[in-house]
């Protein structure tokens, strides 16, 4: 087996085979090799070989993890004429989590008990007290590579907070000695002031936007919150544990408070929802003097004092949920400045450890998502034995929107026409509603309980149209163009009638109609006349493929219409007149019918772009009936004509996944799949 992966860092792919209970085991053998991609893609790939043999085997799993990637579901409706399928665990153990501090361009002034705000590219440092206790009004901007001088707040101060982007930013409150009240404005060019706080306070935590601000605990311990909305500040929800020298982030509806100090460090957590506060689980390590990044369900815990006043280098990360360890800052620092509004992409600077630092450190998080390969059987799909129909006829055409949900409309059995109709459940086939007129070679669209049919003859074409309503059948508005052998889908108050045959003056049609519940109404003609053709689809994205006309004989032709215009498509693998179909444009299934060759048991995948080919019916059937559901995954095969001309009662299920074994003995199979680098916030 071949598996097929496009990554950038492609030395550190790993495929490993499991077990049921996900428990690994090693390959018979395996190899890794790199190959190049065109020049438009800005990946590598590798080509993962695997020598195993599957006789015998239902299914063998295998985990293919990359690091810092996932994969691109794009190429998922490419897979169905190929013998595997994915499954992809949101939640899986072996889900690897990268997560990493790297340096950054240095401050131009080592500061501490600073504050922060914006991302890890376009960041904003000020406030804060520099070598020999000198309190600073400084701020510098941060590009994501180096600190550049930018406009000073209006007083120098400690202990301060900030909220916001580079180009809308906030600071407010601190200490020049005394506690503050300001609040400034930054618009990327200067500072203006704000609304001062109701209560002037330092040591605070702060969070959100320059319009949506929140303000919460401070000196003393308060356990007080403060709202802005861009102009005045406004009381909020009470912390339930007040402290000072906290941290947080988040915005003011979804806010988040740790770590911080009352007589001793803490580890508490509380998460504000725009009016209250409620506790959350614990930080692992206690401290105050830390800093953050990222929102309420996805934070950074950065740094800060332990509880005997000793610089850590800490990283704790919040899921929403709980805590857990993250790779250390390469430096311990106390009351650091910090930013970032996810995460995956956090920044810190400045702070103490001994002396006042200057330096500054970038955070990443991200992480892999493991690919499940299942090896399932002879093609994706597979047909198995159903429960045959109370009556023996062909010429008959279905409803409904799978294999445990549809209803069986009319036929003929030599030249009775029958007005039958029974529903299935997956179980049984019960009676429904007779038609008032029973037909053959008609066409039907909908469901078992908004169902509609159309067409048809007794040996004359009808124009004649029923409708459904689960229970009986009534008049609709007549076709405009009596007709035999068409095509249809759609829904009851949408429906699509599509080509036939219109046997009075031998006329093969082209013609569309579109019925909106009342009546039918013209629509785009096709490019050719067409009868017992193959319909999938609805009103406005249907796909019609092979049928027969004299010209083209048995066709291949495909074409998709777009609720106006028919437009060519693929042409099919192989001619095919008097199958069924179900699916929709993009996801469509032919199965069965007459062949160049006679009667045949193929099957037929179209996934919007290409055929394919799938595992046959059980037995070989013509002028059959069949339905499914939209994504052509699951439906019915229904009744019909044998080579012979006998007529037969069988039903057969299909599937997307059969569970037959697959041997692919000196064979490879072959993934082409596309990954990209995810960052995880």
């Amino acid at each position: 087996m071949q598996l097929e992966i496009f990554n950038n860092n492609v030395t550190e792919v790993s495929v490993t085979k499991l077990s049921t209970d996900f428990t690994s085991s090693s390959f018979p053998s395996k190899s890794v090799s790199i190959f190049s991609l065109p020049a438009n893609c800005s990946v590598l790939g590798v080509s993962v070989d695997i020598d195993e043999n599957f006789i015998g085997v239902d299914t063998n799993e295998y985990l293919v993890s990359m690091t810092n990637s996932f994969i691109s579901k794009k190429n998922l409706t490419n897979l169905k004429s190929k013998n595997y399928n994915f499954r992809d665990f949101s939640v899986d153990p072996y889900i690897s989590i990268n997560r990493s501090w790297s340096t950054g361009g240095n401050l131009s002034v080592a500061v501490g008990y600073l504050a922060g705000l914006g991302t890890q590219d376009a960041g904003l440092s000020f406030g804060g007290i520099t070598t020999g206790s000198v309190l600073t009004s400084a701020a510098e901007e941060y590009n994501g590579t180096s600190w550049s001088s930018a406009a000073s707040i209006s007083s120098a101060r400690r202990h301060l907070a900030g909220a916001g982007s580079l180009s809308a930013g906030l600071t407010f409150g601190g200490t020049t000695g005394t506690a503050v009240a300001t609040t400034e404005h930054f618009n990327g060019t200067s500072w203006t002031a704000g609304g001062s706080l109701n209560t002037a306070d330092s040591t605070i935590g702060g969070c959100g936007t320059e319009s949506a601000g929140l303000c919460f605990g401070g000196q003393s311990g308060s356990a007080t919150t403060e709202e802005y909305d861009g102009t005045s500040w406004a009381a909020g929800g009470t912390l339930n544990t007040g402290r000072s020298s906290l941290t947080g982030c988040g915005t003011q509806t979804a806010g988040l408070s740790f770590g911080g100090w009352t007589v001793s460090a803490l580890n508490v957590t509380e998460e504000y929802n725009g009016a209250t506060w409620t506790s959350a689980n614990n930080l692992n390590n206690v401290g105050y003097y830390q800093e953050s990044c990222g929102i309420q369900n996805g934070a950074v815990c950065i740094a800060g004092s332990n509880a005997s006043s000793v610089a850590t280098s800490n990283t704790e990360e919040y899921d929403g949920t709980s805590w857990s360890y993250g790779n250390e800052t390469l430096q311990a620092r106390i009351s650091p400045g910090g930013c970032g509004n996810s995460k995956s992409t956090g920044l810190t600077f400045g702070g103490q450890n001994s002396v006042y630092l200057a330096t500054t450190e970038e955070y990443s998080y991200s992480s892999t998502t493991p690919i499940y390969a299942t090896v399932e059987s002879q093609g994706l799909a597979g047909w198995t034995s159903g429960v045959n129909y109370p009556i023996v006829l062909a010429y008959s055409s279905a409803i409904g929107e799978s294999n445990s949900a549809c209803m069986n409309v009319c036929g003929e059995n030599l030249s009775t026409f029958y007005s039958n109709c029974y529903e299935f459940d997956g179980v049984t086939w019960n009676a429904g509603g007779s038609v008032s007129l029973g037909v053959r070679s008609f066409a039907t669209a909908g469901t078992v309980l908004a169902g509609l049919k159309f067409g048809g003859t007794q040996g004359t074409p009808q124009a004649v149209t029923e409708e459904y309503n689960g229970t009986s059948w009534s008049a609709g508005g007549s076709l405009s163009q009596a007709r035999q052998n068409l095509g249809g889908c759609g829904t009851q108050t949408t429906g699509l009638c599509i080509g036939g045959y219109y046997a009075t003056s031998a006329t093969y049609l082209d013609s569309t109609e579109e019925y909106n519940g009342a009546t039918w109404s013209a629509g785009g003609d096709l490019a050719y006349g067409i009868n017992s053709l193959h319909v999938a689809g609805t009103q406005t994205a249907a796909i019609e493929s092979g049928g027969y006309n004299p010209t083209l004989g048995l066709t291949t032709f495909s074409s998709e219409y777009d609720g106006s215009v028919w437009t060519i498509a693929s042409e099919m693998i192989s001619a095919i007149t008097s199958g069924a179909s179900f699916g929709s444009q993009t996801s469509s299934v032919i199965f069965g019918g007459t062949a160049l060759s006679g009667v045949t048991s193929n099957t037929f995948i179209y996934d919007g772009i290409n055929w394919s080919t799938s595992k046959d019916t059980i037995t070989p059937t013509k002028l059959l009936a069949g339905t499914g559901n939209s994504g052509g995954t699951n439906g019915i095969k229904i009744c019909g004509r044998y080579s012979d001309n006998t007529y037969t009662p069988s039903v057969e299920y299909f599937d997307m996944h059969s569970s037959d074994n697959l041997d692919l003995t000196g064979g490879s199979l072959t993934f082409n799949i596309a990954y990209i680098n995810y960052n995880n916030s």
